[in-house]
């Protein structure tokens, strides 16, 4: 009689982990469709990561300064042998706007999370991370073209206003929110946040009215 463990022929095999969907598509999902739905989907779908969503935002803001660069060349040609000359410099500049775009992102993500924690929220900061970049890194690209194309401040006023109610809606979604829990938590985090700058601000502007009176 063989002494070897009987093997289960009926056994479920392990599924294959379906791959992430393509950064253009979930960009192209949440901006199309704004929904608590569309996030709720996102959410249930492979590929989740910060890393994945600070890479997208990196990337994103890099593109959009490397695209603001070159049609600026092609607009003005005359200004060709001076972005040569100073072609180091420039990309230096378009790196450092991208990782600074990146640290803003990151902290008002964490923001924004920690304040919805602290109102019971029981979503993680990776997936806020996650949601919020699928709609923070697309629209650095609009805002670009639009700045490009000389739009005026009400369309930027828009597009900013459009960003608040996609980060509103990854809230409610990554936490489980009812809506006036959203926006209660979304207030609270901005009203706070204005707290903080204002005496930041008004001691900026002492300092810099004491340093230009003894000059």
């Amino acid at each position: 009689m063989s002494n070897l463990p009987e093997t289960d022929l009926h056994a479920e095999k392990p599924k294959n982990t379906p791959p992430a969907a393509p950064w253009h598509v979930i960009w192209l999902k949440v901006l199309t469709a704004p929904a608590t739905a569309t996030f709720d989907e996102l959410l249930t779908q492979p590929g989740i990561s910060a890393a994945r969503a600070l890479r997208w935002v990196f990337l994103s803001a890099l593109a959009a300064g490397a695209l603001a660069l070159l049609v600026t060349v092609i607009l003005y040609p005359e200004l060709f042998s001076f972005f040569l000359g100073f072609l180091p410099q420039f990309l230096l500049s378009l790196g450092l706007n991208a990782v600074l775009t990146v640290a803003i992102f990151a902290l008002s993500s964490l923001w924004l999370q920690g304040f919805a924690r602290l109102a019971g929220g029981t979503g993680s900061y990776t997936e806020y991370h996650y949601a919020l970049a699928a709609s923070f890194a697309p629209l650095i690209f609009v805002r670009t073209l639009v700045a490009l194309a000389g739009g005026s401040f009400i369309f930027g006023a828009a597009v900013a206003l459009y960003q608040l109610v996609l980060a509103a809606l990854a809230l409610r979604a990554v936490n489980d929110f009812t809506w006036g829990r959203t926006l209660t938590t979304l207030l609270a985090a901005l009203g706070a946040l204005l707290l903080l700058l204002v005496p930041l601000l008004v001691v900026g502007v002492a300092l810099l009215v004491t340093l230009l009176t003894g000059l």
